[in-house]
């Protein structure tokens, strides 16, 4: 492994350790276990011979990180895109897995490493998962130094592990929460598709007609009866998204609209007052979040993702005002511009 290499050999002087200042010192370094078999070829090795090498590389990784103090190490070491190589490369692979925790138990308990995998259990080897399950159980008092192995993971994946889990606990905590869940069919049904289309592309000329070898044909066949049968994916993009959420979601919209229908003047002036503070409100916040890039957000939780929630809250400063000057200078007519509507929809499922 390239990087693995470069790692080694910047690490194997002890002078290393006083390049960088504490101060400067990261508090969570993650890397990328990438290029193994590319090292092994060009060295006239085996890809599996690569992957041991590669092995070596995160050992001294973690060492390194344990002198210096590094609370968290991420090794992104096996994504779902991984599946595709050679099925002798990824038995390999695991059986590298099954052969190096054991041995590390022992050194993992004394330098105090908490070992955790993140990534989807599901679809792992069955012996390969009780092996991970035996070192997290065995290093999870550990609190020196926290390593993180990625396997099995995709962002695609991790998208649609977060959405399920949202609207799941939506529901649980007895919320009806519409446009999360529509905002959940249309894209992950979208994504769904995406992902059956391209294994068809990968089976290749056994994809073309019906038979034993085409594996894919009848999940390529019932794709759109999955997707139309909740409501066509344009449908729910272009109208209901956004149409439902600029309604629903509005802290005073359904009031307004409510009130008007039902002739009550004195409501209706309530919340068509406490709007047009809203949106006063709302564009003095959008203003200083988009001067400050978000800054002087608050954000829920301290830490290293700090500035992520703080950027998140500027662009959905900004998304409200977008909505509101929609709203403002479309009015009902709005339902009728599909494709602003669907931009819109974009803007706030993603």
């Amino acid at each position: 492994m390239s990087e693995g290499v470069r790692i080694s050999e910047h690490t194997e002087s002890p002078e290393c350790d006083l390049d960088v200042p504490p101060e400067q010192r990261p508090r969570h370094v993650a890397i990328i276990m990438d290029g193994n078999g590319r090292w092994a070829e060009g060295r006239g090795l085996t890809r599996t011979e690569g992957h041991v090498a590669g092995t070596d590389a995160a050992r001294t990784a973690i060492e390194t990180c344990g002198r210096l103090g590094i609370e968290a190490l991420t090794l992104y070491s096996f994504s779902t895109e991984n599946w595709k190589r050679p099925p002798d490369e990824v038995a390999a692979l695991m059986d590298l897995v099954l052969q190096m925790l054991p041995l590390e138990y022992e050194t993992m308990m004394e330098n105090g490493v908490r070992f955790r995998m993140i990534g989807e259990r599901e679809g792992l080897p069955a012996d390969v998962l009780s092996e991970i399950e035996t070192a997290e159980a065995k290093t999870k008092g550990n609190t020196r130094l926290s390593l993180n192995i990625a396997m099995n993971y995709g962002a695609r994946q991790e998208i649609i592990n977060a959405a399920r889990t949202l609207t799941a606990g939506a529901v649980d905590a007895g919320e009806k929460p519409a446009v999360i869940s529509a905002i959940v069919k249309a894209y992950l049904t979208e994504a769904m598709r995406v992902t059956v289309n391209d294994a068809m592309d990968i089976t290749g000329g056994a994809g073309i007609c019906m038979g034993p070898r085409n594996i894919l044909a009848q999940a390529y066949q019932g794709m759109p009866i999955s997707i139309t049968v909740e409501g066509a994916n344009i449908l729910t993009r272009n109208m209901i998204i956004f149409g439902q959420g600029a309604i629903r979601c509005h802290p005073y919209a359904f009031e307004e609209m409510s009130a008007a229908w039902e002739r009550d003047v004195t409501r209706f002036d309530r919340a068509l007052f406490g709007h047009v503070g809203s949106i006063f409100s709302t564009f003095t916040r959008a203003s200083v979040l988009g001067a400050t890039c978000g800054r002087l957000a608050t954000p829920p939780l301290p830490g290293p993702t700090s500035r992520h929630f703080q950027q998140l809250s500027r662009m959905s400063a900004a998304f409200n005002i977008c909505a509101e000057i929609s709203m403002a200078t479309l009015g009902g007519s709005l339902k009728f511009r599909e494709r602003l509507t669907a931009r819109l929809a974009d803007a706030l499922s993603w």
